[in-house]
């Protein structure tokens, strides 16, 4: 197959209908350039998520800039048959990183399960109030829990009126 740079736009969307796509599915929002290239596909059906409420898809979600990306996708998807997937929270660890997991925790003296509460946020807008996190925290103390919280240098002020 030729290169992009040697194949004009028309003969890289002819070669691409050729596939004949059953579906094509625009995982960002409504923009002008990614549409655009999903219409040249001419699947037999589009996906994607609307900010417009011009009819751009043939099946489409609202684009919600403060909905998490993997939900939003999984909702794209759905809108295709996808069955409904339920995400369970998973972090797998390498036997390095357990081994050094398991030596800050005993440096840090922690005796008991524990939860980590990471409350910063790059967008302020999207993270929650200081004074929920410290409720959340005082109910897990109260089941037992220890907590450790978490943030970068420029978030320390968060820990600080969590604590």
């Amino acid at each position: 197959m030729a290169s992009l740079e040697t194949i004009s736009e028309f003969a890289f969307f002819e070669t691409l209908r050729a596939e004949n796509f059953d579906i094509a599915i625009n995982f960002q929002a409504e923009e002008t350039f990614s549409w655009a290239i999903i219409r040249e596909l001419r699947a037999r059906c589009t996906v994607g998520q609307t900010i417009s409420n011009k009819p751009v898809y043939d099946r489409s979600i609202s684009f919600s800039y403060y909905q998490h990306e993997i939900l939003r996708h999984l909702h794209l998807v759905e809108l295709v048959g996808v069955k409904k997937l339920i995400l369970q929270h998973t972090l797998y660890l390498f036997s390095e990183e357990r081994t050094e997991a398991d030596r800050l925790i005993f440096q840090q003296g922690i005796l008991r399960p524990f939860i980590i509460i990471h409350a910063g946020a790059t967008d302020i807008r999207r993270r929650w109030p200081t004074s929920k996190f410290a409720e959340l925290a005082d109910l897990l103390m109260e089941d037992g829990y220890a907590i450790l919280l978490t943030g970068s240098e420029q978030e320390f002020f968060v820990i600080e009126e969590i604590t």
